[in-house]
């Protein structure tokens, strides 16, 4: 049921959401998510109210799939089989409670709460949905911060658990889905929660083991491929890898069923009701339909393993995608000084990105935050200070180092003494003159520079500037957050954080002839699957990892490592 409720969402929902998303952008004025080029006016209502029936849209579907699932364990709970038609009246009664306002914070926990904890197991629709990590990972660079934003978590995480019966609640229930929610929260109170956390961890822990077994067995027949038959690899690692998708659509299905079938016994236990014996038996006509899906999952693992033989061939190619470390080597140094782009210099890094803010003389330092407090300890702006009085300051991190807050001029000749090509990022924040790209190509001209570094920006208004003063440079635009197709620019390179920067989403800006980099791929896996699908530069704080990584993979012999980085990057979806 879970399987084919989500086929259902693929087939039908996800395109109608996908249309209404797309109309949501249009009247904003846009052809590609870029909340940058947002501009308040009339049409940004209207705007607002689609991508707020789109949210609601998602969160009824995905409650109405988690509320089936829930009726009809429990039916098995009471009959060992699962009736549609006795389904049907507590589903329409679930249907139309859902609508009413009182549900909508039942609708929001499921939407919003549970997938930002990684909870979100129920739906397709979950997939995704997070808090881009270049947001929680600028904000725990400061101490105090992320103690908070530790303790949030741990509250989220315990609202989450002392909410985790609202559903089961809801469906057995004639309550509203707020009511629900007050329901779980007495049924759980006490230690009743540590029994939700232990039973959700024990889950957790079967669901680990069995992928862990599952992996080791996958891998076989591609290994003894490489050892014996080396010229069949790709086709037996391609093949492997569309019987691993189906397994893992399965075992996500399976965690869900068990996940919601605790929660349903859990609620009836708490309240003090009789939970019947699960049916031993299974009847002939479930044997029937098991075999049934069999077939159909090994079918579609054929022809999904079809589609993956030339994407694995692709994979085991050596990488061509440029390392960058990201405002230095800070491993060596504190981020954006002499002392991080030396120690770069040492890994061996293709480029370093850098930031350049203006100052209140016009002139410019290489710093990345507006406010130097979380470097220096001052709280004072960049905008308010002169060239002169933050280039005298001494900035720590928490692994300890410490240096000097470089001026562009310092940091340019430093490069270039190390011979060491510069992406150069025209941060916002500073003064930020009308002239700011003006004064920042004549600096660069006059340190004879700025024909052998490239540029990107947050702005798209300076972006277009720098491409119209210099057609010749090499420009991106940064994208945080992005979607729905290539955008409309000037630049040459698209950066793409890192939550946005699907397949689907390279293929489309490659499509258009853009570059396609990613910002900020701080783990060893997805360095590698990045690594593996060529996009053109990856933005990293540990360029020492993705460099080590760039070898191997085009060292490794056969194809078993690419199809382990490949079942992986499924299981981490």
């Amino acid at each position: 049921m879970i399987l084919a409720f989500n086929a259902l969402i693929m087939l039908i929902v996800m395109p109608v959401l996908n249309w209404i998303f797309e109309e949501a952008l249009r009247s904003a004025g846009m052809v590609t998510l870029d909340i940058q080029t947002i501009r308040l006016g009339p049409s940004l209502v209207l705007t607002g109210v689609l991508l707020l029936v789109l949210m609601l849209v998602a969160a009824w579907v995905v409650a109405i799939q988690l509320a089936l699932v829930t009726l009809a364990l429990r039916q098995i709970q009471e009959t060992g089989a699962i009736h549609l038609r006795a389904l049907a009246a507590p589903l329409k009664d679930a249907w139309k409670r859902l609508w009413k306002p009182s549900s909508y914070a039942l609708l929001a926990y499921l939407l919003i709460l549970l997938p930002l904890l990684g909870a979100g197991l129920i739906s397709v629709l979950e997939l995704g949905i997070a808090i881009p990590p270049f947001i929680t990972g600028e904000l725990m660079k400061t101490p105090a911060l992320a103690l908070i934003i530790r303790a949030l978590h741990l509250i989220a995480l315990y609202v989450a658990l002392r909410l985790s019966l609202a559903v089961a609640v809801f469906v057995r229930t004639s309550e509203s889905g707020w009511d629900a929610m007050k329901t779980s929260w007495r049924l759980t109170a006490g230690w009743n929660w540590l029994i939700v956390l232990g039973g959700v961890l024990l889950i957790a822990v079967q669901m680990f083991a069995a992928t862990v077994v599952g992996a080791a067995l996958l891998l076989v027949p591609t290994a003894l491929s490489d050892r014996f038959t080396p010229g069949a690899s790709a086709t037996v690692a391609g093949l492997t890898a569309g019987a691993g998708e189906v397994l893992v659509v399965f075992g996500a299905a399976a965690a869900t069923a068990l996940l919601v079938a605790l929660l349903l016994v859990l609620t009836e236990k708490f309240a003090g009701t009789t939970v019947p014996d699960l049916a031993t038996k299974t009847p002939e006509r479930h044997r029937k339909t098991g075999w049934t899906l069999v077939g159909l999952s090994t079918v579609a693992a054929v022809v999904l393993g079809i589609t993956w033989v030339p994407v694995m061939q692709a994979m085991n190619e050596h990488p061509t995608t440029l390392v960058t470390s990201h405002r230095g080597f800070v491993d060596g140094g504190v981020e954006n000084t002499i002392e991080a782009l030396e120690a770069a210099k040492a890994v061996g890094t293709d480029l370093v990105e850098m930031d350049v803010m203006q100052t209140k003389d016009g002139k410019f330092i290489v710093m990345h935050d507006p406010n130097l407090e979380r470097l220096s300890g001052q709280d004072v702006n960049v905008k308010d200070l002169t060239q002169e009085e933050p280039t005298a300051m001494t900035v720590h991190d928490e692994r300890g180092h410490e240096g000097a807050i470089p001026s562009l001029e310092e940091y340019v000749t430093k490069a270039q003494e190390l011979d060491l090509p510069l992406l150069m990022e025209i941060k916002m924040g500073g003064l930020d003159s009308d002239d700011h790209v003006e004064l920042f190509v004549a600096e660069m001209e006059r340190l004879g520079a700025l024909e052998n570094n490239i540029y990107h920006t947050l702005d798209a208004d300076s972006a277009k500037k720098l491409k119209a003063m210099r057609p010749g440079l090499t420009v991106g635009y940064i994208m945080p957050v992005a979607g729905e197709g290539a955008p409309e620019t000037t630049a040459d390179f698209i950066v793409i954080e890192e939550e946005s920067a699907s397949t689907d989403f390279q293929q489309d800006v490659s499509g258009t002839g853009l570059g396609f980099f990613v910002w900020t791929v701080n783990e060893m896996e997805p360095q590698r699957e990045y690594l593996e699908r060529h996009i053109d530069a990856m933005i990293t704080d540990h360029p020492d990892w993705a460099l080590a990584s760039r070898e191997t993979i085009g060292d490794e012999r056969g194809m078993t490592g690419v199809l382990l980085d490949t079942l992986r990057s499924f299981v981490g979806k």
